[in-house]
């Protein structure tokens, strides 16, 4: 179990978070009992008939009747019931070299026996009117979760898809990846589109190992020990917030204008500064000021934007391959700056991400493929590996090009694009410690 500083503390306060949110896993099923006296009447019939080979003195299959009991709700009853019945129907019993019992007094024991199995089935789904005491599905622990602790990152949002399996090397091997605290839970059987039907859901030491698994991943989350961390504010301009694609044209645009300030194409990107994600678990307010320019465009051959829509920006939080959509502005391509801010909680290790959401693609936003279809008497073909042998002097001549092609490219350039003129992301820790470990410690 992961530590969380003051055991002592941690076991007394959660302890009711944990019965609370397990017990509720625990299935409980109705017992299902049919008439005994109906079945006890078959008893001549089995003593005249099957007795010979299923009673005291010899089991054929080990199978025994003379002390077989009625009570349905037992599966081995209900089972060798139902055996008798297939048996009888299939006309194997008693078999051709014993005494036959009349046709019409099989037929009455063959519809007397359907009726009360079919009555135990039947008793057996139903729940009395009562509703069923079941295990919570995926879906709806993760929102209990959610909801006792007050948490408020990603992996707890309604539409949070949860983790996922990948397969990292191709060959059959998958793994699941994400935060998700029940990213190792098995899909919840579904029934008629529903995920909550309470037969499907059964409880298993297997379940109760993967809630407890959860729930103490949950407590860390939401255990706060330290002291209140310091406010840091990053603000940063232009060219700071972020750092291109090493030979992209957005990698050249700050040797070709001294006063660069970030281009956006359709890579998403995340500030720099942010590194491995936020230090802190809290609320943030981002704001960042972009234009947006050349809606209107000659290279719609190659970079096919629809040229009547606003461009559309979205924020994201990101995390390894895991990213959540959170927000969607639209500005028109007018090339005037428009400041845009929203607020919103980043769990620790989680980073926000801006993309230009109907920008062209990095596959389509090549320098040199744009330089030999619309400015063929600029371009040059990239160097050829044959003609230049020497691998050092190869990647020079092919760095040279790269940049020439982007270079060329970016002095005329009519395209459509994003600046990003400045971004600001503010901490907004409103109370410390969060509303997470107050309700479990009170302080």
């Amino acid at each position: 179990m992961p530590a969380f500083g003051n055991r002592n503390l941690a076991a007394s306060r959660s302890g009711d978070f944990l019965t609370l949110a397990l017990s509720t896993l625990l299935l409980t099923l109705e017992p299902v009992t049919a008439r005994a006296e109906t079945l006890q009447s078959l008893n001549p019939f089995l003593k005249q008939y099957c007795y010979e080979c299923h009673g005291s003195e010899k089991q054929k299959g080990e199978i025994r009747f003379d002390s077989l009991g009625t009570d349905l709700s037992k599966h081995e009853n209900l089972e060798i019931w139902q055996g008798i019945l297939d048996q009888l129907n299939l006309g194997e019993m008693p078999p051709p070299k014993k005494i036959q019992p009349e046709k019409n007094r099989v037929e009455e024991v063959v519809a007397l026996l359907t009726e009360q199995l079919k009555l135990a089935y039947e008793r057996q789904r139903s729940t009395g009117g009562q509703t069923v005491l079941r295990r919570l599905n995926r879906y709806e622990l993760r929102n209990t979760f959610r909801d006792l602790l007050h948490l408020r990152g990603p992996d707890y949002r309604p539409d949070a898809g949860g983790s996922r399996l990948v397969d990292n090397n191709g060959n059959g091997s998958v793994e699941r990846t994400g935060s998700d605290p029940l990213r190792f839970f098995p899909e919840d059987e579904e029934e008629h589109g529903f995920f909550n039907v309470g037969d499907r859901l059964a409880m298993s030491d297997f379940f109760l190992k993967l809630a407890m698994g959860a729930a103490e991943e949950v407590l860390e989350q939401a255990t706060h020990l330290g002291p209140k961390p310091p406010i840091e504010i990053v603000k940063l301009a232009g060219g700071d917030i972020s750092k291109p694609r090493i030979n992209s044209p957005e990698f050249f645009a700050e040797e070709l204008f001294p006063e660069f300030d970030s281009i956006l194409w359709n890579l998403p990107f995340r500030p720099e500064i942010m590194g491995r994600g936020v230090p802190v678990a809290a609320k943030y307010r981002i704001t960042f000021e972009a234009s947006a320019h050349n809606a209107k465009h000659p290279f719609a051959e190659m970079l096919r934007t629809n040229q009547k829509e606003n461009f559309r920006i979205g924020l994201r939080l990101v995390k390894g391959r895991d990213n959540y959509p959170l927000k969607l502005w639209e500005i028109p391509a007018d090339s005037r700056t428009y400041t845009l801010s929203t607020t919103v909680w980043i769990d620790k290790q989680w980073a926000p991400e801006l993309c230009w959401e109907n920008g062209p693609t990095d596959r389509e936003m090549r320098a040199d493929l744009l330089m030999q279809k619309y400015f063929p008497d600029q371009f040059r073909k990239a160097p050829d590996r044959k003609e230049i042998p020497d691998k050092k002097a190869y990647d020079k001549a092919r760095a040279d090009w790269t940049r020439d092609m982007a270079i060329s490219l970016l002095k005329d350039y009519k395209g459509p694009y994003i600046k990003l003129h400045g971004l600001t992301v503010e901490p907004i820790i409103e109370e410390w410690p969060p509303r997470s470990h107050l309700a479990l410690y009170g302080t």
